[in-house]
C-alpha cells in the first residue's frame, strides 16, 4: 500500500498515528516524524536524497529538528549537518550507512542488533493488521506477534 493513515491505541494509554505517503518525492521534506507529549512536540524533517533534488535549485535542504516545548512556548529549529560521506553512502541521509556499518561490526565482532527480528515481525504484523482494518472498515485488536483470523 502506498498511502494511508493508522491510529494505534496501546495498552499503556499511549496513542500513535502513522501517516504514510510514498508520493512525497516532489516535496521539500520527504520524511517527517512528530512526537507529541505532555512536555511539547518534537518534529524531525528530512529531505529526499540529493540525487532526486531538482537540478538548478542548489543543494537540497539540510535535515532539521524542531523542538516546541509547552512551557516556555519558544520553538527552536536546528539544522542537522551531515558529512558528504554519509549521504553518498546511501539514502535516508546516512541511516543506510549506519545500518551497514553496524551489520559489518556484528559479522566481525558479534553483538546484538539495535533492531531485532522480533521488532521487524511486530512492524509487519502492525502493517498487516492496518490493512485488515482498512479493507474491512473496522477496528482490529491484536497482540504484538499474531495476525487475527
Amino acid at each position: 500500500w502506498d498511502g494511508g493513515y493508522a491510529i494505534f491505541d496501546f495498552e499503556n494509554g499511549a496513542r500513535a498515528l502513522l501517516e504514510l505517503s510514498m508520493f512525497a518525492d516532489g516535496s521539500t521534506w520527504n520524511e517527517k516524524i512528530h512526537a507529541i507529549g505532555p512536555s511539547g512536540m518534537m518534529e524531525c524533517r528530512v529531505p529526499g536524497p540529493q540525487r532526486f533534488w531538482p537540478k538548478g535549485l542548489g543543494p537540497s535542504p539540510q535535515p532539521q529538528l524542531e523542538l516546541s516545548p509547552r512551557d516556555p512556548k519558544r520553538p527552536e529549529i536546528f539544522d542537522i549537518e551531515l558529512e558528504d560521506a554519509l549521504t553518498e553512502a546511501g539514502d535516508h541521509h546516512g541511516s543506510t550507512f549506519f545500518q551497514h556499518q553496524k551489520f559489518l561490526e556484528m559479522v566481525h565482532v558479534g553483538g546484538r542488533p539495535d533492531v531485532t527480528l522480533d521488532d521487524g515481525l511486530r512492524a509487519v504484523v502492525m502493517g498487516l493488521n492496518t490493512q485488515i482494518a482498512a479493507a474491512e472498515k473496522r477496528f482490529v485488536t491484536f497482540d504484538s506477534m499474531r495476525v487475527p483470523a
